[in-house]
């Protein structure tokens, strides 16, 4: 097991070095050890992304995480950088809702540099959610939320430039 999950984290590495994106299905089929690993080699790149892009829940902490991923999935679909250091979440059926500012920040993961995104308390649905985000290829960001109350780890996601 440790031969095969070393093997994806080398195969996610080189992929980050011959900047090639991973493909979802890829990202799909890791663990939260690989995207450890992915979190940890990315960088800011050129700071947000910009303009809209695709979501993709990969792990939601808890029992049943990819199942959980799978049916948050359903509604959140990702998120929309406006340029001026906001962002606002994008949902099912075209809904553009809850926002936040984005800022330079040290990760609660591993105290490098990475972009935070932290919403207020009193926010719907992410009310006391930090999402911490690095771009791990062109056009790909690796993402982890935390329960800021607990500073437990929440969910793993992946931002996906249109």
């Amino acid at each position: 097991m440790k031969t095969l999950l070393a093997a994806v984290v080398a195969l996610a590495l080189v992929s980050l070095t011959s900047a090639k994106a991973p493909s979802a299905a890829a990202l799909h089929e890791a663990t939260p050890c690989c995207w450890e690993a992915l979190f940890r080699q990315g960088a800011l790149g050129c700071g947000p992304p910009r303009g809209d892009t695709r979501g993709t829940v990969l792990y939601a902490d808890g029992k049943h995480p990819r199942l959980k991923a799978r049916l948050q999935g359903v509604v959140w679909k990702g998120k929309t950088f406006h340029g001026d250091g906001t962002f606002t979440n994008r949902w099912l059926g075209g809904v553009h809702a809850v926002s936040a500012g984005v800022r330079v920040e040290p990760s609660w993961l591993d105290g490098q540099p990475c972009l935070v995104m932290q919403y207020a308390p009193d926010a719907p649905v992410f009310g006391n959610v930090r999402d911490e985000l690095r771009q791990i290829a062109p056009d790909v960001w690796l993402g982890r939320s935390y329960d800021v109350g607990t500073g437990h780890p929440k969910n793993w996601f992946v931002l996906r430039g249109k």
